[in-house]
């Protein structure tokens, strides 16, 4: 287990620093479960061999923009405290992407602002072609299908779909995101995201059957309403929330390492004084 319950709990609450990488890890172990809540953030049991630091990520984060970070100044969205703490944990990680957002420099990004998850496929066709593959990808969505209202009872599937694509293109493991709740102005649209979300786990069940590394991790209880800049964005403290359910999904995720040329370029994520808390966003 490259990374504590004790630290995902730190990242939530805002806590976390470089001493993170002191904390004793637990590689290739088998069988643990572990059934925690650390700020609420780990609700799952976890039964399945870790990764550890020996594991680089070349992680593509692919979504909406929620992903992107849009209207979230400066766009870092949950990407650099994610890679912080990573890179603090002695875990080499890189992003890769078609475009960027954010004020550090590996800001690669497939956040396409306004898509729903058939259009974010399309986007995301170039990227997913390209190699070395990611061996980690992030996949946030389906927020734009149920604002839109687009073929809400059929998102699941679509979902299903964009994984395989992904899984098909790459060989990467992905970590899917049950969607984050809408806030002021939205409300009336969390009944359909609650139906998109519960049918998700079903979706992720039917591939790992299938022997993917895929897994599911819960972001909808972890962003608060006042935690959203515009009713549907997150403000920096609620992408904080979401690196912290990322990070706890990898826990439990079998991760192949990178293939091809990789450069660790998770240190343009971590600030001068070395300490994750001291990012603003």
């Amino acid at each position: 287990m490259f990374y504590s319950l004790f630290c995902i709990g730190l990242l939530a609450s805002g806590l976390l620093s470089s001493s993170a990488a002191a904390l004793p890890t637990y590689d290739n172990e088998e069988g643990l479960d572990v059934t925690a809540s650390a700020s609420g953030i780990l609700s799952r049991s976890v039964n399945s061999r870790f990764i550890g630091t020996s594991t680089a990520l070349r992680m593509l984060a692919l979504g909406d923009s929620i992903t992107y970070g849009f209207n979230e100044n400066p766009s870092n969205s949950y990407r650099k405290f994610l890679q912080c703490s990573l890179s603090t944990s002695g875990v080499a990680a890189t992003y890769i992407g078609t475009t960027t957002s954010g004020d550090w420099a590996n800001n690669a990004v497939d956040g396409y602002v306004g898509q729903t998850i058939d259009q974010i496929g399309v986007s995301a066709s170039w990227i997913l072609t390209q190699t070395p593959p990611p061996n980690l990808v992030l996949l946030h969505a389906g927020s734009n299908d149920i604002l839109h209202s687009v073929n809400v009872a059929t998102a699941p599937e679509r979902l299903g779909t964009l994984i395989d694509k992904v899984i098909a293109a790459t060989g990467a493991s992905v970590l899917v995101a049950q969607i984050i709740k809408l806030g002021e102005g939205y409300t009336e649209f969390n009944t359909l995201a609650d139906t998109y979300n519960a049918a998700i786990p079903a979706i992720v069940a039917t591939r790992v059957a299938a022997g993917k590394n895929v897994a599911v991790v819960d972001m909808s209880s972890q962003v608060s309403a006042d935690q959203l800049i515009d009713g549907i964005h997150p403000i920096a403290a609620g992408y904080r929330k979401m690196a912290a359910a990322w990070l706890a999904g990898l826990e439990g995720l079998s991760v192949s390492n990178v293939t091809g040329s990789f450069e660790d370029l998770g240190a343009s994520a971590v600030p001068s004084s070395g300490n994750c808390a001291d990012l603003a966003a």
